[in-house]
């Protein structure tokens, strides 16, 4: 299942915009992120595609007509663009579902569960807005798209806003949309849109922090109104996080979204490079990580496997780097892989278990698994991913 992400961007949020698009990409795999925009450079995108194809996802060059974003919000840190999310359905016309998402925002989760929620009848999915409770945040957005176009809320919307406009009222896209819809929108959890940035607006005893003090379990963290982590001197919460996605290179994000991945890390002593199932057992368990330790230098065809994204090589690893590795959390090993078939396996004293196959099955040796091949072998691999 592929995702769909979408934001408005213009030129004074390019920057905030990418940091956006990095936490999705340490985060999520097999995702579309359109950048709907009225012009931006191209290397911009050749940039940002160029981290994205690491896992599998896309970002997209999605040009909007300014001429169709003609409302002025009366707010200076809320642009024309803002007015671009109306439009997503249309614009996007294959999507039948679309997560839209302000660009002073971080994604610090998988987004899986946004699009495989069930709806019902509502059009669209919100969070209460923290500094108007009365309303819901338009920074975050699940966009039933196909509802959108067989009623065409678009059109509704700009009837609305001109409605509003006649009557002397704000016409910021949030109140639009607010008076459109109401109350007739599904109530997504709060940590789907984590607003830090009431922190700076109003005094403690007036905000959020009365009613969600003590809640910090986010999975979207908005940084909204006019104070952004970006700024120098507003001191929002989870300013330290945003900062973290602007510091991460390619490199980062890679790892980042590989540890997220992973469910089980296995270990794999070798003696020699006869480990011929090694990449058949990484191309059907992408869950899996498997840390792949030599007491010796390698040949190629181990140092071959050093490009997969769920292989970890460690050669001439000694016997005192091998016990740092496992005291350092990050290097966890749930379960041992004997792959070998050298037959001259190292002793390994450990107490986690022991799977092998009958092709490279030891004498001697105690197994808590056998399996009949290599197949077998991947799926309950697979089996202990999924429990």
């Amino acid at each position: 299942m592929r995702k769909v992400v979408a934001f408005g961007v213009d030129q004074n949020y390019m920057m905030p915009t990418t940091v956006a698009v990095k936490s999705i990409l340490a985060n999520n795999r097999d995702t579309d992120i359109y950048i709907v925009n009225d012009g931006l450079a191209p290397e911009w995108f050749w940039e940002l595609n160029r981290i994205a194809r690491m896992v599998n996802c896309r970002v997209i060059d999605q040009r909007i007509d300014p001429e169709l974003l003609v409302w002025d919000s009366g707010f200076q840190h809320i642009s024309g663009m803002a007015y671009a999310r109306f439009f997503l359905p249309e614009l996007m016309p294959d999507c039948q579902r679309i997560l839209y998402i302000d660009c002073d925002t971080l994604v610090d989760s998988d987004i899986t569960p946004l699009f495989t929620l069930d709806m019902g009848t509502y059009d669209v999915g919100c969070v209460q807005d923290w500094l108007n409770r009365k309303l819901f945040n338009s920074g975050v957005m699940l966009f039933d798209a196909d509802k959108w176009r067989e009623k065409e809320i678009r059109k509704r919307l700009v009837e609305t806003l001109d409605v509003m406009k006649e009557e002397g009222l704000p016409t910021d896209d949030q109140q639009v949309l607010n008076r459109y819809f109401g109350e007739n929108y599904l109530h997504l959890p709060l940590a789907w849109n984590f607003q830090t940035g009431i922190d700076a607006v109003l005094p403690a005893e007036e905000s959020y922090i009365e009613k969600y003090g003590h809640l910090d379990d986010y999975r979207i963290i908005h940084y909204s109104t006019a104070a952004k982590a970006w700024l120098e001197n507003c001191h929002v919460r989870h300013r330290d996080i945003w900062w973290s996605y602007w510091a991460m290179g390619a490199s980062e994000i890679l790892r980042e979204n590989v540890k997220r991945e992973t469910r089980l890390v296995c270990g794999i002593f070798i003696m020699s490079d006869q480990i011929h199932d090694l990449d058949q057992l990484a191309e059907a368990c992408p869950h899996v990580e498997f840390h792949v330790y030599a007491r010796t230098s390698v040949s190629e065809n181990v140092l071959k496997y050093r490009n997969r994204q769920n292989i970890r090589l460690y050669p001439a690893i000694t016997e005192v780097e091998l016990v740092a590795l496992h005291e350092d959390q990050m290097d966890r090993v749930d379960l041992f892989i004997d792959l070998d078939r050298s037959r001259m396996k190292s002793e390994l004293d450990t107490k986690l278990p022991r799977w092998t196959t009958k092709d490279t099955e030891e004498e001697g040796v105690t197994y808590d698994r056998v399996f009949d091949n290599i197949e077998e072998l991947a799926l309950a691999l697979n089996e202990v991913t999924e429990a």
